[in-house]
């Protein structure tokens, strides 16, 4: 229901979302994302984490490029994929333990001769589990081109050859499969462990051992879920910066200094 509500999938018109309807971001996430890493200090990609290691003094993390000095960290992935990487306290692997992901498949393909302008859902593979690897839905973004992003669930051989067949009984061709990323989507506890008070223990260890977490697993795996809690954890936790431009509930944007005065 929140994948709904957030994606407009259930139309409430702009009083929910801000917004009339769904939106994307103009030039794609990566351009996003490279002009956020344009604006940072020290950006490192492509480097391999073997360890973190944390100590009254702050962390140091060690990398396959040199070792990084911090004050703290935060994960912003699962802590469950992070955790042979970290000196994890019991109450950290106990808690880690419990997290639970869906093995999901996003194909960037190429395709003729299917609906276009939306997102649909393929009821058919969405009632049974003995559909597993079939696509369940997919989204047609930009007026004009034959690119479409596919999704599906489970782990089955072939991906690409379910999709092919998929496509094929809709009446459309899949001319080209341009990217397929299999990944573990939607961390989360479980019922039991949700009534147990899971996320109340996860929101306990905020700041223990210098640490911090952030992501899908204690908001929601939605860019806007997400991001609206990280922005409130710093809020909370991290002060400005003097000289950090902040924002009034109703005006403009001043630095820190400006505030206080």
């Amino acid at each position: 229901m929140k994948y709904a509500e957030m994606t407009g999938l259930l139309d409430p018109g702009p009083e929910l979302l801000s917004h009339p309807g769904d939106f994307t971001v103009v030039g794609g996430f990566a351009t996003l994302w490279e002009r956020v890493a344009a604006e940072l200090k020290d950006v490192r990609c492509g480097v391999r984490v073997t360890a973190v290691r944390r100590r009254a003094g702050g962390v140091r993390v060690h990398t396959d490029s040199g070792p990084v000095e911090a004050d703290d960290v935060v994960l912003a992935v699962a802590p469950d994929r992070f955790l042979p990487a970290l000196d994890a306290t019991d109450e950290e692997r106990d808690l880690t333990a419990r997290i639970r992901s869906n093995a999901y498949h996003t194909t960037l393909a190429a395709a003729s001769g299917l609906p276009e302008d939306g997102f649909y859902f393929l009821a058919a593979h969405t009632t049974s589990r003995a559909t597993a690897g079939h696509c369940v839905s997919y989204h047609h973004r930009y007026p004009g081109s034959q690119v479409r992003t596919f999704y599906s669930y489970g782990r089955p051989d072939d991906v690409t050859a379910l999709l092919r067949e998929d496509v094929t009984a809709l009446g459309g061709h899949l001319e080209e499969v341009r990217l397929r990323r299999e990944w573990a989507f939607m961390p989360h506890f479980g019922s039991a462990d949700l009534a147990d008070g899971a996320l109340d223990r996860l929101d306990a260890l905020q700041g223990r051992d210098h640490t911090w977490f952030v992501g899908g697993l204690p908001a929601f795996e939605l860019v806007e879920c997400t991001v609206a809690h990280a922005q409130d954890l710093a809020r909370r936790h991290f002060p400005p910066a003097p000289g950090t431009l902040t924002r009034r509930a109703h005006g403009p944007a001043l630095n820190e200094e400006e505030r206080q005065t």
